[in-house]
């Protein structure tokens, strides 16, 4: 796309987006974020550690 953000790149855009609140070091919640990434979404973990 002409106007996004060259920091995104073009396939940002046309992709899921999902962000996940959790402990990033708890292997429930990697498991969430690595099989959202197999599936081509984009990621988000928003974590307090």
């Amino acid at each position: 796309m002409q106007n996004s953000p060259a920091w995104l790149g073009a396939d940002a855009l046309n992709s899921w987006h999902i962000c996940l609140f959790g402990d990033a070091n708890s292997p429930h919640t990697r498991r969430w974020a690595l099989e959202m990434r197999a599936r081509g979404w984009r990621v988000s973990l928003v974590t307090a550690r």
